[in-house]
């Protein structure tokens, strides 16, 4: 999915790292932030086999928010940390509201 993830009110310099649930966490993060530093980064985040993502904090306590922009559809695949779409297949991406 594609999602602008936003931490706010870190108490401790800190990262997140988004990553599918029911999978080891990976050795990169999705965002960095200061104690005190509110901090938005747009990520692109993999679901989990349950549809869900885990959000990791690294340090201190923070609120975390995940707004989910859109989502790929048809044949994706990933190489190396490179993510290829299929151009014949349906719409890559596909706006998300409340109803899906």
């Amino acid at each position: 999915m594609v999602a602008n993830v936003t931490i706010t009110q870190p108490t401790a310099e800190t990262f997140l790292t988004g990553f599918p649930a029911g999978t080891n966490k990976p050795l990169a993060s999705d965002l960095n932030a200061k104690s005190g530093v509110t901090r938005a980064n747009l990520a692109v985040l993999r679901l989990g086999e349950d549809g869900a993502v885990k959000v990791f904090n690294n340090s201190g306590a923070a609120h975390v928010i995940v707004d989910v922009f859109g989502y790929y559809q048809g044949d994706v695949r990933q190489a190396a940390g490179l993510v290829v779409l299929d151009s014949t297949s349906r719409a890559a991406i596909s706006s998300v509201d409340a109803t899906h």
